[in-house]
């Protein structure tokens, strides 16, 4: 099928077509089929459908029309397809696929010529692949911040409080959560309405946005440090290179095992900790260690309903 739409591409002038992303499509659906049912609103150039699920499970398609004037109306119009008894969800799509070369019957030097690495050149990924990779982010989805470690633990459960039932929350590190919605208008009334998340989240922004300020949370020992040293003033002197502390390690006095302080922290550092710390003191200089956890972790709490 791949090979089949790359022909398609080398005889059909994309410039004047308009192309549409269709989700929701039935398991049992075919290339013709999908053709003549939108056959009758518009000329169509190409039918594509597609052979991965995207990442909701949901299959999808690509329909392209030939000299689309009123596009919106269009799109109105044909978001109330339906196949086989469902309802087909049309977006326009965002990106433009390139031209694959012209067949030509020039003769070419038989001496080839060593081909140069470029910025932006495709690789041996298809259209829909990337369509795939980075579409379900546009419109329905928000990334977040949490507030605090324990409001990242218990989000789930403080959304719904909220009466946010249509939500899914998905961890993508950090502080940081992605929240999808089942449409863009919910995603949209969620952003700009600041009272439904300002007691959880620091700041929400939409799911397409590159978020460049790197962070994550890791769970360090410190071992090393006598217990006389022990307190929250000396447990961030020694993190503070390392990061800034979310979970501290206090209540002292009733934990069990005092062999090592144990403590969350949020880091820009991307490789794992194992350093040596110096704490230094009227009369003596102490090396520590600050040694990572080698352990999975997942913030979000099973809390009741």
């Amino acid at each position: 099928m791949k090979e089949f739409w790359r022909r398609k591409q080398a005889t059909t002038n994309v410039r004047d077509d308009t192309t549409f992303f269709v989700s929701d499509v039935p398991d049992n659906a075919n290339k013709v089929d999908l053709w003549r049912r939108f056959t009758k609103y518009r000329e169509i150039s190409d039918v594509y459908l597609g052979t991965k699920k995207r990442w909701n499970g949901q299959n999808f398609a690509f329909v392209r029309f030939r000299g689309v004037c009123d596009i919106p109306g269009l799109e109105m119009k044909l978001n109330g397809i339906t196949y086989n008894g469902k309802r087909l969800m049309m977006n326009v799509s965002r990106q433009l696929r390139k031209l694959a070369p012209q067949k030509t019957n020039k003769k070419w030097n038989k001496q080839p010529k060593r081909a140069e690495p470029k910025l932006g050149l495709r690789d041996h990924r298809s259209y829909a692949d990337d369509h795939v990779n980075y579409s379900w982010l546009r419109k329905t989805t928000l990334i977040a911040k949490a507030i605090s470690l324990s409001h990242l633990g218990h989000l789930p459960k403080l959304l719904q409080a909220k009466e946010e039932q249509a939500l899914e929350i998905k961890y993508i590190g950090g502080l940081k959560v992605l929240l999808c919605f089942d449409n863009s208008i919910e995603a949209r009334s969620f952003l700009e309405n600041k009272q439904r998340w300002a007691n959880n989240l620091k700041w929400v922004k939409p799911g397409e946005s590159i978020e460049q300020n790197f962070e994550r949370v890791a769970w360090v020992r410190i071992v090393g440090l006598p217990l006389i040293l022990w307190g929250y003033t000396n447990f961030e002197a020694i993190c503070q290179k390392f990061g800034k502390i979310i979970a501290p390690f206090d209540d002292v006095y009733h934990r069990v095992d005092l062999s090592c302080v144990k403590i969350g922290i949020i880091t820009t550092r991307r490789t794992r900790i194992n350093e040596e710390a110096v704490v230094a003191t009227d009369d003596h200089i102490i090396k520590v260690g600050v040694v990572e956890f080698d352990e999975d972790w997942f913030p979000f709490q099973f809390d009741p309903s």
